[in-house]
């Protein structure tokens, strides 16, 4: 390695805030309004922003340990209470075959403590503590499953994301949280078997405000989590592609509640030129005390891939009924993606973002958990290793 300089990209975290400006909407009184929680003039179903696209989105994702001998689930829900609408979306992956399932309706639930679209619900059963996701039996699918998730710690706030998206001049605002799950009940149900997924690792991302589609200079973008015997590490990191930090954000949660901010990251990458996958990841890493941290990503088998248009851009994000309109039937639109074919693997679905299970390496202690990452080919440094095949790690 030559130049550390030129080998290591990174950023000290973002941090910044925002001063909402509150504006009302007409809502009627739920469940959730008979808690001392208000925070406006309305009830709870009234966002207090007017925008839009003001929206709350909630994901959980439940992974195989070690190797991959059953699927890979992950739900994915957003609201739109400002449109009267909520999306859903689900990803099935067995290792052969993977299902992306878009599911929609013009309408929001009653009580908001339960999120659902037509068979899919999530569920907070003890706050911050127990959660329930379930996908019941519907002739459309294949699968169904039913988990029970015990969280390892309280959900972690992430600083806010807060700037402005230079390319549509939409400003982007909102809060996150990431928590590490465990399985502590759970079943798959799939083509006539059964797969007993207690135990499994599983993680919550949660979030709230305003964003837009993803940023049209997106050049590196690393969402993961990790777990360890007795913590887990979150991140998310995002570099346009000239390199420039978008946002840059993480911790450390210690099982005993106690938990430690990520500060500064520097970053090596090398990926594959012919199908854009990700080899080796490796992190150096500074907290909020000054201590640095190593940490290595190898993949060990892809949880699925996805396309953002069809998850959180125009199909999603944007579709939107008007709240006055009344409540439509719930619509389903299942892709089958055969991950045999080469033009899945290296086709357009290359060019998007995916999902790799992965080992972790944090200090020297080994773990496991998801790492979700797009490489541009126009970013700065890594953008050549997909043109020409260079592996440039060591540059």
């Amino acid at each position: 390695m030559s130049n550390e300089n030129e080998a290591w990209e990174g950023s000290e975290a973002v941090e910044s805030s925002a001063v909402a400006t509150q504006t009302a909407m007409s809502s009627s009184f739920g469940p959730v309004d008979d808690f001392p929680t208000h925070q406006v003039a309305e009830t709870m179903e009234a966002s207090g922003r007017g925008e839009p696209e003001w929206f709350e989105h909630d994901t959980t994702v439940c992974t195989p340990p070690g190797t991959k001998d059953s699927p890979y689930v992950l739900n994915w829900f957003q609201f739109h209470p400002n449109k009267g609408t909520v999306q859903a979306w689900i990803m099935f992956n067995d290792g052969q075959t993977q299902y992306n399932v878009v599911l929609k309706q013009n309408h929001l639930p009653h009580d908001r403590r339960q999120l659902s679209v037509g068979p899919l619900t999530f569920e907070v059963i003890e706050p911050l503590r127990l959660y329930r996701t379930q996908l019941r039996p519907d002739d459309r699918l294949p699968f169904s499953y039913d988990f029970l998730l015990q969280a390892r710690h309280v959900p972690k706030l992430f600083d806010k994301r807060n700037y402005l998206d230079d390319d549509s001049g939409f400003q982007v605002e909102h809060c996150h949280t990431d928590q590490g799950l465990l399985c502590s009940e759970g079943t798959v149900s799939y083509r006539g078997t059964n797969f007993d997924m207690t135990g499994y690792e599983a993680y919550r991302d949660h979030c709230w405000g305003r964003r837009a589609g993803p940023h049209r200079r997106r050049g590196f973008h690393v969402p993961l989590l990790a777990h360890f015997r007795r913590r887990t590490l979150s991140m998310w990191y995002e570099e346009l592609t000239d390199g420039t930090p978008l946002y840059a954000v993480g911790h450390m949660a210690q099982d005993d509640g106690s938990s430690v901010h990520l500060k500064s990251f520097r970053h090596s990458c090398e990926v594959d030129a012919s199908s854009g996958n990700i080899h080796r990841l490796e992190w150096r890493l500074t907290d909020e005390r000054g201590e640095e941290h190593t940490l290595s990503v190898t993949p060990i088998y892809h949880g699925g891939y996805q396309r953002y248009s069809d998850v959180t851009g125009e199909r999603l994000h944007h579709s939107g009924a008007s709240p006055t309109q009344s409540p439509q039937p719930l619509s389903i639109d299942i892709q089958v993606l055969d991950l045999k074919d080469p033009s899945v693997v290296n086709g357009p679905w290359a060019g998007e973002q995916r999902q790799q299970y992965c080992e972790f390496i944090l200090d020297g202690e080994v773990g496991y958990g998801t790492c979700i990452y797009y490489v541009s080919p126009h970013h700065v440094k890594y953008g050549p290793q997909l043109q020409h095949g260079d592996s440039g790690a060591d540059r």
